[in-house]
């Protein structure tokens, strides 16, 4: 029986194109099936494979209407932003990306004094913060407008000369006469389920020549682990092969293409051309996303053999997410045994099991303390270490990981 069978199918949307190549979505292979716990609820998600342009991505998905609006904000819910940092601030999560982010884009603008910019999915606004505190050492002035429809980046709208749009990006509004000189997409296409039409729509509000600038998670490395390659918050998976080709086949020429050595991103510089150019896509895109899929298997495998022989009963599982929905899939035995905890203090329950605090954790009652995390796991362990827990009780899963936070 299908997992999808446990769901009400009219709170299912299905794609019926893939979102890259716009091949008809039929064609494409489902790897594997799953489901997180959001906001009480199960929201389901399919892993699938495009063959034409290798495409990791979810192509039948629970509809969500809540998850990019004001009523919820999931980068706060992460930790990922906290209201009040200065921009260049060492607290700033993920700083070494943004500052060499920061950089790229004041390189891209060239010796424009004064800068059209666009940024599609701003978050709380600190990557522009970023870039204005850079260009006004520079002496050189943003005429701005940040998109979010979270809302997350409203405070940004006090800055002089920026204007916040808390909606839909593919929603109509207004840009400036003769068109942006920058529009900048980092880490945001991969949570639409039509990229096309998102780099479509900036490509009109580009001016003639103007840049665009996209960094999106590595599908070729992004969360090898026990859970699924592709959360149910992220809806593709590029790789740089088909996030390239896709963006000239929209009309861009691309020049620099970057994938991060620290951070398991990809980035690709790309100008406005005056005319589309449509190329057939490399056959190595597919090549390339079949052999990461059968490198998260292998992963997988390995990780859950270092589990075996360890019980459920007097074993704490550190973490509420993707990784412990697939521990207690591959050890259905631990559900309802092992004791649960998790740093985020909104979280109090999980899968109908209790979560605890940190702070509430005697580390004298578990034999074995299990991270079920994959990017913060080497933080995790410092933190379980700190607060008393015997380094020889901890289980990490994996031998390599990359960070979010470097």
């Amino acid at each position: 029986m299908s997992l999808a069978d446990e769901f009400d199918p009219s709170t299912l949307d299905t794609l019926k194109r893939c979102p890259v190549c716009d091949l008809d979505a039929d064609s494409s292979e489902q790897i594997a099936e799953d489901f997180i716990e959001l906001f009480g609820t199960r929201l389901y998600y399919t892993l699938d494979l495009c063959p034409h342009c290798g495409l990791i991505y979810s192509r039948t998905r629970s509809r969500e209407d809540r998850l990019y609006t004001p009523e919820v904000d999931i980068e706060k819910e992460h930790g990922h932003q906290r209201p009040g940092l200065s921009p260049l601030s060492d607290a700033v999560w993920n700083l070494k990306t943004k500052t060499m982010q920061v950089a790229e884009i004041i390189a891209s603008m060239g010796e424009m004094n004064r800068v059209k910019y666009l940024e599609v999915g701003a978050s709380d606004g600190m990557l522009f913060r970023m870039v204005h505190q850079r260009m006004d050492e520079q002496g050189r002035s943003l005429s701005a407008t940040l998109v979010e429809s979270s809302g997350a980046a409203e405070p940004c709208a006090e800055i002089e000369g920026c204007t916040v749009v808390s909606k839909s990006y593919l929603e109509p509004f207004k840009g400036p006469e003769g068109g942006y000189d920058i529009a900048v997409l980092s880490h945001c296409l991969e949570h639409f389920d039509n990229p096309r039409d998102v780099v479509a729509k900036t490509y009109e509000m580009l001016a003639p020549g103007g840049v665009l600038y996209v960094e999106v998670p590595d599908g070729l490395r992004y969360d090898r682990c026990i859970s699924t390659p592709l959360g149910y918050i992220h809806v593709t998976n590029f790789n740089l092969l088909n996030l390239a080709w896709m963006l000239e086949d929209l009309g861009f020429d691309c020049g620099e293409q970057t994938v991060r050595d620290h951070y398991p991103g990809i980035r690709v510089i790309a100008t406005k051309a005056a005319d589309p150019r449509h190329k057939t896509i490399s056959p190595e895109a597919l090549r390339q996303s079949q052999e990461a899929l059968s490198i998260w298997q292998k992963c997988r495998d390995d990780a859950f053999a270092r589990l075996q022989g360890i019980p459920g009963a007097r074993t704490l599982v550190y973490g509420s997410g993707v990784h412990t929905i697939a521990l207690f899939n591959r050890f259905p035995d631990w559900a309802g045994v092992c004791d649960l905890a998790d740093s985020n203090p909104r979280v109090t329950s999980f899968l109908s099991y209790p979560v605890l605090s940190p702070n509430a954790l005697d580390f004298s009652d578990y034999d074995h303390v299990v991270i079920s995390s994959y990017a913060y796991q080497d933080a995790i362990t410092a933190q379980l270490v700190n607060a008393g827990c015997p380094r020889d009780k901890i289980v990490a899963l994996y031998d390599e990981i990359f960070t979010y936070v470097a």
